[in-house]
């Protein structure tokens, strides 16, 4: 391959790069944009009531309390980003 044509491969390539990029940027801006409207006390609450079903269901003993908190949290995070829109149709 000539150099120019490494050349405008390499700028197709950074061209494509930008355009994955601006589009992950909005994603997260609207992403951000629910997580603010949405109160704290309901992603508290989602993520310990999403613990507690979990604990109850993948785990006795020990794990209980991290199952609770920060598996809960992971979890209601999944949910957040698996449904975003029915997650804000529940919050307005």
């Amino acid at each position: 391959m000539s150099t120019r044509q490494l050349i405008a491969d390499l700028d197709a390539l950074e061209q494509k790069l930008n355009l994955q990029r601006a589009a992950l940027q909005l994603n997260t801006r609207q992403r951000m944009s629910v997580l603010k409207s949405t109160p704290p006390l309901w992603l508290v609450l989602g993520g310990l009531v999403s613990g507690a079903v979990t604990g109850r269901l993948l785990t006795t003993g020990q794990d209980t309390a991290y199952v609770l908190t920060l598996g809960g949290l992971k979890v209601w995070r999944l949910y957040s980003l698996l449904m975003p829109g029915l997650r804000g149709a529940v919050s307005e």
